[in-house]
Formats: structure tokens, sequence, C-alpha cells
């Protein structure tokens, strides 16, 4: 016997069940990060790397009294779930480089933290496609991949402000159902509350403030509460469930706002004929020389 459930339903019953198996696997004790260097003990990267080898539940405190700046990206390879609390520091880089990299798929919370990019992006100051967090889900995971943001601000990135990739080509995956590259069984649950998502994309075309790629029979639960996406190079969010599974939405309270800024058309305006449609004498061009017509 099958069941349906609208949207809603769906969301809250995935979102319970993420948080039951996120409970049952607890970690001895939190890590403490104490200092806002790059590297060495006491630091964010430090700390990182400890969690990767743990089988439960990592939790991270940053207590720094400043922020912390990376030269180089911040990298949990682990497979538990991972959990970061600060108290509103930025953790930052000047560099083009993605900041956070989930490269096993792991199960993320992220709370009261502030991700920062160089800036300054855009179609004349291109940049690679690095990001403000980068969730990599692996080709076996199975159940929900859960992605939780709370009171969390994301900036200044030439790619993606945050990529939830379960496509095993990565940011050249197909959009739209039918579209390229080939996924896990699992399912992504993404909670954002209070999150500000702002200028990202805007060094690299088509790169979106939030970007989830789903291939094979899993779905994409999405949900955003007081929460912003602004000056996105392509779109503020963009879910794209490219096979199988269906997509479940809902946005309350949010804004999507001055998006879809990196094609500049004034920019652009240079390399357009200047007349939109135009004649020829018989005879003038030859059928091959005539453009053809512009699809995709």
């Amino acid at each position: 016997m099958k069941y349906a459930l609208d949207g809603l339903a769906t969301f809250a019953l995935a979102a319970a069940m993420t948080a039951i198996t996120t409970l049952s696997a607890v970690a001895d004790g939190p890590v403490l990060v104490t200092s806002s260097e790059d590297s060495g003990e006491g630091t964010l990267r430090a700390a990182l790397e400890e969690g990767s080898n743990s089988e439960g539940l990592t939790q991270i405190l940053i207590a720094t009294d400043g922020d912390i700046e990376v030269k180089s990206t911040l990298d949990y390879a682990g497979k538990a779930p991972l959990a970061i609390h600060s108290k509103g520091q930025t953790v930052k880089t000047s560099v083009d480089t993605t900041l956070l990299s989930i490269s096993q798929g792991a199960d993320l919370t992220v709370t009261e933290l502030n991700l920062a990019g160089p800036g300054k992006f855009n179609i004349e100051n291109q940049g690679k496609t690095e990001m403000g967090i980068f969730v990599d889900v692996r080709n076996d995971q199975t159940g929900t991949v859960s992605f939780n943001l709370d009171d969390v601000e994301i900036t200044g990135f030439a790619g993606y402000g945050v990529l939830i990739s379960d496509c095993d080509i990565v940011e050249n995956c197909g959009a739209g159902r039918g579209g390229q590259g080939n996924g896990s069984p699992a399912s992504i649950l993404v909670c954002l509350n209070d999150v500000k998502i702002d200028d990202a994309g805007n060094g690299h075309f088509d790169a979106d403030g939030l970007r989830v790629d789903e291939r094979g029979p899993g779905q994409i639960f999405f949900h955003a509460k007081d929460s912003e996406f602004t000056r996105a190079g392509a779109d503020g969010i963009e879910l794209d469930e490219g096979q199988e599974g269906g997509v479940f939405a809902t946005a309350v309270d949010s804004r999507f706002d001055d998006n879809s800024n990196y094609c500049d058309g004034k920019i652009l305006e240079s390399f357009l004929p200047q007349d939109a449609e135009g004649e020829f004498e018989d005879g003038e061009f030859k059928e091959e020389d005539v453009p053809a017509k512009v699809t995709g």
C-alpha cells in the first residue's frame, strides 16, 4: 500500500526521523575552538580534523574572542553528523576558495555563524566555482541527508553560497528532470531559519545562492523561515531534482530580491547585433552562412 503525504507532512516526518537518528549518535563531548589562527592546536581546522575520526556526533563550539581567517578549505571528512555552534563570529577567507567542505555527505548543523568570502566578483572579475558551504553526498548513502542552518549569514563567494550535491559530476550536473549525472538513493532535507545568503554566484555563470542537485530515487525537502536570498548571480534558490524523486518546498516570511545579476546586460550589449531582426538580399549569403536557431 502506498501513502501520499502533502509537502508539510512529508517534511515534518523526514525532520523527525533525522532528529532521532542524530540524537542516537552522540559523541563524548564538544570540541572547543579557542584559537582564531588558520591551523594548529585549538583551531577550527584542528577541530574538524579531530571530528573527522569520530564515529558519533561531533559538536564544535567556537569560543574565540574574534573572527577566524583561513587561506584554504576547511574540510570535514567524517561520515558522522557534525554540529558547529558559535556566538556570532565570522569565519572568512580573502582568497577564492571553498570555505567549508563536507566531503563525505555528513549531516550538518550550523548555528550563529557567519561565513564570508572575498566578494567583489562580477562578470568582469570572475572567480572559480568556489563556495561558502559544499556538501558532497556519497554515492552509497541512504536515508536522509540533513542540512540545518540557524542564524547564519553567507556572503561574498564567486560560486554558490551553498551547494548540496547528490550528483557524481558535481557542478556539471545538468539542470531539471532528465538532467545529467547519477546520485545516491538518499533524500536531502534542508532547514533554514534566520539565514541570509547574499552576494554569492556573481563570479561564475549559473551559480546560485543555494542549490541542491538530487539524482537517483531520493527526494528534496526544503524549508526556509525568516530568511533572505539576495544578489545571487543566478537563482536565489535552485532545487534541482533531475530524476525519480519529488521536491517539497516551503518558504515562510522569506525574501528573494535582486537575484540573477551575473549576466550584466550593459556589458553583454556590445556582443549583440545592433538590430534584433534584419533582412538580406537573395544570394547575399549562402544558406550555411546564416546563423542557426539558438536552442537551450
